[in-house]
């Protein structure tokens, strides 16, 4: 069923070894051009997007400013001129008739009053007195057709009654029903107020008094102004209104004050996260060729860690683990350089040097006690590969020479995204054919499908130390932890449990008659030299060990 090949003694050169293919390579650096171009051209759309937005709302900020102002104004005139015709209604000038004392006291109120032009008193529904006219009878119609005779109605007046040049506003304050003063104001105010400097800045500005309109070109109409740029400002309540509506170019003077200042940061951060790019690109294949040389130069070596049984900690066996040390950078985890080795395509070559290192140490460092288990950890991808089969077969063939089982270790995850039913069970089939032990790693940290768990022929399942971890110091922990000791011997497959650390952990695991025990509580993972202190010359004692190791207070807890 699988096509076997030859394994060379020796490992290959660097030129030899896997590389990603051409086609992995042209991706490589097609999103290394990618996300560079992206680094540079993300801060200038940002930076654009963001500034044309702040200009909108700095058109929209400055035009409500303006519209602020110009009402301020108006309603300070309105305030003067209506707190005037208020203090002449509460002195009931009206009721005194229109004597020559009478309309030169109106006079002196109107000279007083900055905005005011005339003070007319009102009677009946009529004129009877004013400051310009002296005594009259002109009804309030005649006077300023549709003005009404209430408290704060204003009127646009196109001529005066009395022959002033220039169009006046009137302004109504009514003491009753009867009496009451009409305060006509210079137009003109009205119009300055309209007339803004920075003629280029704003397009028109327009007053609204009542039902007609004061443009700052000058004029009055009685139709609203129909704008045509779309940045326009409204402000003000009842009779007094103000709009402001921007040029053309209003917007595009902030933007021309603020482009170059905004795209020269964006290029600036954009330079700085193509750097940051390229620096991260850079370094990684710095990083793969640091990690082929390694491979070439067998710096990442074979660290063994003992597994016993659990009853009576008899030696079961040895696990295999990578460890690299380098004089540049010192120790680099396995959880860094093992996923990298993957992504590279280096994880082949790197398995078939450990493959060689640890038949070197069986014939030259030490033996193993007959039986034991030798534990290599493999991913799932290496089953379609005809090379990796043919030494795995090789391997295993040497260890049975030996006296020694090889076990291969599949984490979950790994194998949940590998996992084709036909193909993997045809060659677990293989394998036990071969006397090739399977263990599933990690069990109960990543997906736990109790369906493929019942699916694949595993011998072994690996109980994570996050359950361990938990004796006698998590219900819900031990409740999981009794759970999958149960499920696995259910199913007629043995237990590990990893990462034991200290007697509780072992006696509750004895107790539920978990079949080996892996962890800092019997030994850490150690070079060739070192395993053959664990490796007994006699039957050990069939006891469990009471002493804590020296070393375990002091060592980093690694597996």
């Amino acid at each position: 069923m699988f096509r076997r090949a030859t394994l060379r003694a020796d490992m290959p050169d660097e030129a030899a070894m896997p590389r990603p293919a051409s086609s992995s390579q042209r991706g490589y650096a097609a999103r290394r051009k990618v996300l560079i171009i992206l680094a540079l051209a993300v801060p200038l759309l940002v930076a654009n997007y963001g500034m044309y937005a702040w200009s909108s709302l700095a058109v929209r900020k400055e035009l409500n400013s303006i519209a602020q102002s110009v009402e301020d104004q108006a309603s300070n005139a309105l305030g003067s001129a209506g707190q005037t015709a208020t203090e002449v209604a509460n002195a009931r000038y009206s009721q005194r008739g229109c004597f020559l004392g009478t309309v030169q006291l109106l006079q002196l109120k109107a000279l007083s009053s900055p905005y005011v032009r005339s003070l007319n008193l009102v009677r009946d529904g009529k004129i009877s007195c004013s400051s310009v006219g002296g005594a009259v009878n002109i009804p309030v119609d005649l006077f300023a057709p549709g003005l009404r005779l209430q408290t704060g109605s204003v009127l646009l007046m196109r001529s005066h009654w009395f022959g002033l040049e220039a169009p006046g506003i009137a302004y109504v304050h009514m003491r009753d029903d009867h009496d009451g003063v009409i305060a006509v104001m210079h137009e003109q105010f009205f119009r300055d107020m309209t007339t803004l400097p920075g003629k280029d800045r704003y397009r028109s500005v327009v007053l609204r008094l009542g039902h007609q309109y004061v443009y700052d070109e000058g004029g009055m109409k009685d139709s609203p102004p129909k704008f045509v740029n779309q940045w326009v400002a409204k402000r003000g309540p009842g009779d007094l209104e103000v709009f402001v509506e921007a040029s053309d170019k209003l917007r595009m003077m902030y933007l021309t004050d603020s482009v170059v200042t905004w795209n020269l940061i964006a290029i600036a951060i954009g330079l700085l996260l193509a750097l940051a790019v390229n620096f991260y690109y850079v370094r990684g294949r710095s990083f793969e060729r640091m990690l082929r040389l390694a491979i070439v130069n067998r710096d990442i070596v074979p660290f063994y860690q003992p597994v016993y049984h659990a009853e009576g900690a008899v030696l079961e066996g040895v696990e295999i683990l990578a460890r690299w040390y380098n004089r540049g950078e010192g120790y680099i985890s396995p959880d860094v350089f093992i996923p990298y080795a993957e992504r590279m395509n280096l994880i082949d070559a790197l398995t078939l040097s450990l493959i060689q290192q640890v038949r070197h140490d069986l014939e030259h460092s030490f033996r193993l006690p007959p039986g034991s288990n030798v534990a290599l950890n493999v991913p799932p991808s290496m089953f379609d590969k005809p090379e990796m089969i043919a030494a795995l077969e090789q391997f295993s063939r040497f260890l049975q020479g030996n006296g020694l089982r090889l076990l291969l270790e599949v984490t979950e995850r790994q194998f949940v995204e590998h996992a084709d039913t036909e193909r993997i069970q045809g060659f677990f089939d293989w394998l036990h054919q071969q006397g090739i032990l399977i263990a599933l790693d990690d069990f109960g940290t990543g997906y736990s499908s109790m369906g493929y768990l019942n699916r694949f022929s595993f011998d072994y399942l690996k109980i994570d130390g996050v359950f361990v971890n938990g004796i006698g110091a998590s219900p819900t922990a031990e409740g999981l932890l009794d759970t999958i000791i149960q499920l696995a011997q259910k199913l007629g497959m043995k237990t590990i449990a990893e990462k034991v650390e200290n007697k509780e952990q072992v006696l509750y695991l004895v107790d539920r008659q978990v079949n080996c025990i892996q962890g800092y509580y019997y030994a850490k993972p150690v070079s060739a030299a070192e395993l053959a202190q664990y490796i007994p010359d006699q039957p050990p004692r069939p006891i469990v060990p009471d002493p804590v190791p020296s070393w375990l207070a002091d060592e980093e807890r690694a597996d």
